[in-house]
This record gives C-alpha cells, sequence and structure tokens, in this order.
C-alpha cells in the first residue's frame, strides 16, 4: 500500500512536518510505503526566510515587491510538481494534499487517475482563497479538518470530514519544574505570526506596574517596534528561529506559555498547536478565548481562557504568584494531551480514514 503527500516544501511549513513526516515511521510500521512531492521551492523558502529578516514589515513596499519577485520561480516549482503527481497517482493507493489546493485542470485529470484523494486543512485557508477552497473540499473524496471551525466549514460542502486534530510526540517532552527567579512567559510562533503579541503589551505593562518581575521569551520571531517601551521595564527575549527537533527543549525552559489570539474568522480556524505543545510538556497555559482553545482548555481545570485584557492580567498573575498552580495545571494540560492530542492517536484517526480496517498497525 503506498500514499502520496502532495505540500508545502519541508521543513519550512511545520504544518507538513506535524500533519504529515511526523507520521511517516507508524505509516511503514503499518506496511504502508509513504512518499511526499513539494509544490514549491526550498531555495525560494530561504530567500524569503532571509527577507523577513532584512524586512521584517510585510507591508513595506520593497519588501512586497521582493516577495512576489521571489515568488516567481515557484509558478514553474509547482507546475512540474503536479506533472508529477499525474504522473504516479495510478501507482498508489492514496493521495493526501497537505493545505495544497491544486489547479482545477489537476484535480479534472485527477479524478480519472485516482478519486481516492483527501485534502488536509488546519488553518481557514478560505479566508484568502474562499472559491478555490470550496471546490477542493467538494472534489476531495474525504476531507481532514484540523479544528472544529474547519470542520463546521467543510460539513457545508461535503460530508465525509474528519476532525483530525494537530499532535505532538509526547515522549519527547519531558515534564520540567524550572521553579528559578525570575520566571519566564514564552510565546512560541513564527513571523507571520508575532501580530498576535501585541494583544499582550497592555496586560504584561500592568503587572509591571504591580510590581511582578519575569522573562518574556519569543519564540521564533522577533518582537515589533510597539514593544519598545515594555522592553524598557521587563526583559524581553527573543529566539529568532528554530527547528522542530528544538521546540521541547525550548518550551522546558518557560514557565508559562501564552496563545494570545485576536478574534478573527482566521483565527478561529487555527489548530491551536502551540497550545498542545505547552501543554505536552507540563507548562501552564493561557490562551484567549478564541477558536480551537475552547475545545481544549477546559477552563481552570488543564489551562485557562482569557476573553479581555483584565482576564490575561488576573491570570497571569495567579500563575506568577502560585508555583501549586502552575503545576496542576501542567498536569492536567499534559494528561489532556496524553488522551487526546497524541502522535499515535492522531496516526489511528489518519491510517482508519485512509485504509478502514484493512491494514492494521505493526503489520
Amino acid at each position: 500500500m503506498k500514499v502520496l503527500f502532495v505540500g508545502n516544501c519541508l521543513p519550512f511549513f511545520p504544518s507538513g512536518i506535524v500533519r504529515g513526516l511526523k507520521y511517516f515511521p507508524l505509516f511503514r510500521n503499518a506496511g504502508i510505503t509513504p512518499s511526499w512531492i513539494s509544490v514549491n521551492s526550498a531555495t525560494v523558502q530561504r530567500l524569503l526566510g532571509w527577507l523577513d529578516t532584512v524586512i521584517p514589515n510585510r507591508k513595506n513596499p520593497i519588501g512586497y515587491f521582493l516577495r512576489v519577485l521571489f515568488h516567481l520561480p515557484d509558478i514553474a516549482v509547482g507546475f512540474v510538481a503536479y506533472i508529477r503527481v499525474l504522473a504516479v497517482a495510478g501507482k498508489v493507493e492514496r493521495i493526501v494534499f497537505q493545505s495544497v489546493v491544486p489547479p482545477v485542470w489537476v484535480l479534472f485529470l485527477l479524478k480519472r487517475i485516482n478519486p481516492f484523494f483527501v485534502f488536509d486543512f488546519d488553518d481557514a485557508i478560505y479566508v484568502r482563497h474562499r472559491k478555490k477552497t470550496e471546490m477542493m473540499i467538494r472534489q476531495a473524496w474525504k476531507i481532514f479538518a484540523g479544528s472544529h471551525a474547519l470542520l463546521e466549514f467543510s460539513h457545508r460542502y461535503n460530508e465525509a470530514v474528519i476532525l483530525l486534530p494537530s499532535t505532538v510526540d509526547l515522549e519527547k517532552f519531558g515534564i520540567s519544574a524550572k521553579g528559578k527567579q525570575p520566571l519566564r512567559i514564552g510565546w512560541l510562533g513564527s513571523v507571520s505570526t508575532r501580530n498576535q503579541l501585541d494583544l499582550l503589551i497592555t496586560p504584561l505593562s500592568k503587572l509591571t506596574v504591580l510590581g511582578y518581575q519575569f522573562e518574556f521569551v519569543v519564540m521564533g520571531a522577533n518582537v515589533s517596534e510597539s514593544w519598545n517601551s515594555l522592553r524598557r521595564k521587563i526583559n524581553v527575549r527573543s529566539i529568532p528561529s528554530y527547528t522542530d527537533d528544538e521546540i521541547p527543549g525550548l518550551v522546558s525552559a518557560i514557565d508559562i506559555g501564552v496563545m494570545p489570539l485576536y478574534d478573527t474568522e482566521a483565527e478561529r480556524g487555527k489548530c491551536a498547536l502551540k497550545l498542545i505543545i505547552y501543554m505536552a510538556a507540563g507548562k501552564a497555559a493561557v490562551s484567549s478565548a478564541v477558536g480551537e482553545a475552547v475545545h481544549i482548555i477546559e477552563d481552570g481545570i488543564n489551562g485557562l481562557l482569557a476573553a479581555d485584557e483584565d482576564d490575561w492580567v488576573r491570570h497571569l498573575r495567579h500563575l506568577l504568584d502560585s508555583e501549586t498552580f502552575r503545576a496542576q495545571l501542567g498536569r492536567e494540560g499534559r494528561q489532556t494531551v496524553g488522551s487526546r492530542y497524541t502522535l499515535e492517536t492522531g496516526f489511528t484517526i489518519f491510517k482508519n480514514a485512509l485504509f478502514g480496517d484493512s491494514v492494521a498497525d505493526g503489520e
């Protein structure tokens, strides 16, 4: 049995690692051969990453022009990639399009060569590409939705939708009680999501006025200029980039994990992976009460939900004051991940949806 994944080039897109590549060893153990075809260029992604460090403001006209220019070679790369997909489509049993929507002509031909293709997505890509996303959902044999919001959206156009949360390899996340002063609040993300951090400027400033001392660690980006005044009051440490293998170690060095989100259609569709990562590491987690977070967190039991700035201040005060409460939330959070968001749990859903009971684990 063979399954082909079609997605963005690795390792530059976390979605492909989390929802594709990490499952490859489990597929092989189950007697299934996985493969991957990238629809864009790794060289282009390296150039875009470099540009993000030189011109981080994506609204800058020069930066915008260069990003468009850098993307042009991907048109040719994508065309060749989809030709390759069609060439091997009849030689594999299943095809998974991971967060990419192929052109109409590819879907037209694929329906005739191998109609057993799946659309797997973990972001609300329909916010920017609604018609393309709707078309893909209608045409797909099955849909894997990473969040409840994506599940609800997909059900409008196709009944064969399966909730497949993003998962983590829990064994890689040990529990570490840092407990040293100053305490560290941490955020894990990327340049594309760092604007969410601005939601915390006022709550963190209020904490400093109340006399709290802590460090704030930004993993995956540098903070924007709007943080300049806050940086004079607290130590803001930035780790501009990281690899997937480095994540467990980075999260082990914080005491509290935060996930601020704007209440938009795009944010409501996200899978809350950073929240799952904090909880897997046994860290107390605080999230905006937006999107998938409300399905993961039982407020006050395995994490905390913040509806406004006052909630953020109140929750962070409680966690900074009480090591016992931090540990309690961390234990409950890790148990939640262990029961619902492990790599093995996700793989079982994935495999059964693709092949039913025709393939057993370990065969």
